[in-house]
């Protein structure tokens, strides 16, 4: 079960639109670095970001500031091969101007790094086919990973699928656990039918329980052998100690 954790919100100020537009205009020596103009020029930040942050299904926007186009062009994208997208964007920020107690409007044009979007089968695909065999390049590019599950779906109770989003700890290894009815992996970066995974039994009269290959868990109406047999490489999510299959 997933820890819960409780949050206190407070508010400490707030400010007008007119109250924003006194400060930002004021000529006042004594105003340019006080704490009021700090926080007027804080609060023109959040304003100036509130577009590109709100416009989420069309542009990722990296910490507070930095925004890039989802839908770029071909003059704002490139493709860097191994499955990597590097996308044209912008930084935006307010500033304290030097002269005349003004403010300014920073904008520069950055460029990052996005993984292409996809199915992670393929991203690993595109990986290895610059990087042949390279298992511990692709166990550093997926390291840390944000994904979705799709083999299991689940939905509510209004019949609306629930994502759940699931980050990816790096590929299997026979150095993960140490612990009773740990997984068995052949090497690292082991494939679905080179991983044996421990699963306890409900009948009592069976036994405790036996371990079983990953690519026959899934066969059992899971997934298609060809499914199976698409995956390149067994991945993992959870911590070195609790395994989740991938």
């Amino acid at each position: 079960m997933s820890q819960t954790y409780r949050l206190k919100l407070l508010l400490t100020n707030d400010h007008t639109l007119s109250e924003i537009f006194n400060v930002a205009t004021s000529t006042n020596a004594g105003d340019l670095l006080s704490d009021r103009r700090l926080e007027i020029i804080q609060s023109l930040n959040i304003i100036v970001g509130s577009h590109p942050k709100s416009s989420s299904g069309t542009v990722a926007s990296i910490g507070p500031n930095k925004h890039y186009s989802l839908d770029a062009g071909a003059d704002d994208k490139w493709d860097l091969g191994a499955g990597l997208t590097a996308l044209r964007g912008f930084f935006v920020s307010v500033r304290a101007g030097a002269l005349n107690n003004s403010l300014l409007l920073n904008v520069q044009v950055k460029c990052g790094a996005f993984y292409q979007a996809g199915s992670l089968k393929d991203l690993m695909r595109a990986f290895l086919s610059v990087r042949p065999r390279d298992w511990p390049g692709l166990g550093r590019l997926l390291k840390k990973l944000s994904i979705y599950v799709t083999h299991l779906p689940k939905k509510n109770k209004a019949g609306q699928l629930i994502i759940r989003p699931k980050a990816i700890t790096g590929l299997a290894s026979m150095n993960d656990t140490q612990d009773t009815n740990a997984p068995k992996v052949a090497e690292f970066g082991a494939a679905a039918n080179q991983v044996q995974i421990f699963f306890e039994s409900k009948d009592e009269k069976a036994g405790a329980g036996r371990y079983q290959t990953v690519a026959d868990y899934f066969k059992k109406g899971k997934l298609s052998s060809r499914e199976i047999a698409d995956r390149p490489r067994f991945g993992r999510w959870g911590s070195a100690k609790r395994w989740t299959i991938c």
